[in-house]
């Protein structure tokens, strides 16, 4: 992910990151997850607003389009080696919405496009529509100004 490649195999800023999606009929959260000294936040603030902004500016480029593809269909086939997922996701589909295959959710999937995860992206990262939570010893000052920087559209 360009999370995984600014701040840890580019910079070295923090030790892991995971981004997920929550989703349900009305509303859903879509996280991301850091795990970052204190000294670092302030540099892992401005690296995650540079990120988060090129998603919302910028169109995903044709090779990484390939990629995302490529992970998607990748993704969607280990997930059937694991019992639990596909019991909850048949359960899931079963008791929520309307049943797709794994084949269909594969095609869907594989027809996404820039344009359409740019939109996403607008939408999802606008600043003024997020929040932060900071865990540790983190100095109080410097936890503010980046979630400041990060709520503002400069």
């Amino acid at each position: 992910s360009r999370l995984h490649v600014e701040l840890i195999d580019k910079r070295g800023l923090v030790y892991g990151v995971e981004a997920s999606l929550d989703t349900f009929r009305d509303a859903g959260t879509f996280e991301i997850r850091l795990d970052v000294q204190p000294e670092k936040v302030e540099a892992v603030g401005e690296v995650l607003k540079g990120v988060l902004g090129g998603l919302r500016d910028t169109l995903v480029s044709p090779s990484e389009m390939a990629r995302i593809h490529k992970r998607a269909t990748v993704d969607l086939e280990f997930l059937q080696d694991d019992v639990g997922v596909m019991a909850e996701w048949f359960g899931g589909e079963q008791l929520f919405r309307t049943p797709l295959t794994l084949e269909q959710v594969g095609e869907g999937l594989r027809s996404v496009t820039a344009g359409e995860i740019q939109l996403l992206a607008r939408d999802l990262l606008d600043p003024g529509r997020m929040s932060a939570v900071a865990v540790g010893p983190a100095d109080e000052k410097v936890v503010g100004r980046v979630f400041g920087a990060l709520s503002s559209t400069g």
